[in-house]
């Protein structure tokens, strides 16, 4: 299981995909919830470097951080994308790098099967959007037709419009992992539409990630 808990500062670190297997050597709900347990009831801080991974996992990592004893704080240290996104939501304080940036976008899975097998996934999708939109209603205040419209599109949100929209509550200096090219070459974001140019040339020779590689995984943001 990775190692993801800086215990001198309290620190829980989600710098790759969410989810852990044989797609994935991402970060788990498992490693989330042995980290809290390790921390006891103290505050923490939860830095985020992502581009997102599992639905599911992601849910529970997000219900374990919301039911920690201790406050939560969430800081975005350069991407916080796809399910990664409604992780950075559950902080009571919401922090972002200044060159950071969050995108948010509609589930999507992989099916195996006839007609049925994919109007069942269809049909689970949009409860799944409509469970992450929820969460980013709770915390920004959006309606959520314009939150709808903005993941129809793949919207990313640089840290002033990350703010401007309540998706964060504070914009820091940059820190952590610090720029586009640093922070994200191992993942190839061209499998997102809509990259801001800059970060997408920083990835241009990337490896194939591991969200490329999840046909066994019912649902992924």
């Amino acid at each position: 299981m990775k190692t993801i808990l800086n215990a001198e500062k309290s620190e829980i670190l989600i710098y790759d995909v969410i989810g852990e297997g044989f797609f994935y050597g991402g970060v788990s709900a498992k490693a989330v919830k042995a980290a809290l347990r390790d921390l006891g009831p103290k505050d923490v801080t939860v830095r985020i470097n992502s581009p997102g991974g599992s639905i599911f996992e992601a849910n529970a990592i997000y219900n374990l951080l919301k039911e920690h004893e201790g406050k939560v704080t969430t800081i975005i240290d350069s991407l916080a994308a796809s399910a990664a996104s409604y992780i950075a939501m559950v902080g009571e304080t919401r922090k972002i790098a200044a060159n950071a940036m969050i995108m948010i976008h509609e589930p999507a899975a992989v099916t195996f099967g006839d007609a049925a097998e994919h109007q069942k996934t269809a049909g689970l999708l949009e409860k799944l959007r409509d469970v992450i939109v929820n969460m980013y209603r709770d915390r920004s205040g959006i309606e959520d037709q314009q939150l709808r419209s903005w993941m129809l599109d793949e919207t990313w949100f640089t840290a002033d419009e990350s703010k401007e929209h309540g998706f964060v509550d504070e914009i820091l200096p940059n820190v952590g992992e610090k720029t586009p090219k640093e922070a994200t070459a191992r993942w190839n974001l061209s499998n997102f539409r809509n990259v801001p140019a800059n970060w997408l040339a920083a990835n241009e020779n990337a490896a194939t990630p591991r969200l490329d590689r999840m046909a066994e995984r019912l649902a992924v943001a």
